[in-house]
Parts: C-alpha cells; sequence; structure tokens
C-alpha cells in the first residue's frame, strides 16, 4: 500500500502544479479590423468599439484606427503596436494609454487584455476581434 501511495501523490502534485500553455501571440497582420470589448474602471463599464489597421511604419506591427465608446461618449484615434501591447487613444487633448497583450484565439481571431492609465485612474480592457 505505501509502495503505491507514492506515486499516485506525486502524480497528484505534478497535476497540481501544471500550467495552462500561454495563448499564441496574435499575428500582427490579425490586428486589421473590427475589435469589440469592454472598459472597466472599479465598479463602472464601458462598451468600445476600434476599427484598426496595421500600417508596419516605422515599426512592425505599428497600427492605427479610430475608436468609440458609447458612454461616456469618447470618439478618437487610436495607435499602438500588436508585438508590444501598446495602445493609445486620443480624442482632442484627452489621452488614454494602456499596456497589454495580443494574443490569438482558438477560432483564428484575436483578443487583447491590458490595463489602461487616465488622469490616475486605472482600469481594465478586454477587446475581441469581430471582423476582419
Amino acid at each position: 500500500m505505501k509502495k503505491m501511495l507514492l506515486p499516485v501523490l506525486a502524480l497528484a502534485l505534478s497535476a497540481c502544479t501544471m500550467t495552462t500553455p500561454a495563448s499564441p501571440p496574435l499575428p500582427a497582420s490579425g490586428v486589421t479590423g473590427t475589435w469589440q470589448g469592454t472598459a472597466s474602471a472599479f465598479y463602472l463599464k464601458a462598451q468600445l468599439t476600434a476599427d484598426l489597421a496595421l500600417q508596419d511604419t516605422p515599426n512592425p506591427g505599428d497600427f492605427t484606427g479610430t475608436l468609440k465608446i458609447a458612454s461616456p461618449e469618447f470618439t478618437g484615434t487610436v495607435r499602438g503596436n500588436v508585438n508590444t501591447g501598446e495602445i493609445v487613444a486620443t480624442s482632442g487633448t484627452d489621452s488614454v494609454s494602456c499596456n497589454g497583450k495580443f494574443t490569438q484565439t482558438e477560432n483564428g481571431g484575436g483578443r487583447y487584455d491590458g490595463s489602461c492609465a487616465y488622469s490616475g485612474v486605472s482600469g481594465s480592457v478586454v477587446l475581441t476581434r469581430q471582423s476582419k
């Protein structure tokens, strides 16, 4: 009985310490399209839509686009880099900076998970690509 207990315990411990494989990075070409998601800070959530287009200039993976948030209303431009996960949205003198990661989803789509900062307030943002 004791001889069987050790292998079973070792197997159980190894199963508990196994990590799930990381999602693969999104190829730069995968950033082009319409992205939708939510931005959250404290108990507030805002729905947003971004239309992004790969530019690859001046750096590989650079993109530009537009961003719309329904409430509070925000319409602006977006620039960023799919490889570094940096996104900056600007409207007039307002600017929101985000850092995160673009990953490829199982269905071949894309996902962005990040954190954003605006005027000393930080929150999270999750976007998924809706169309190319």
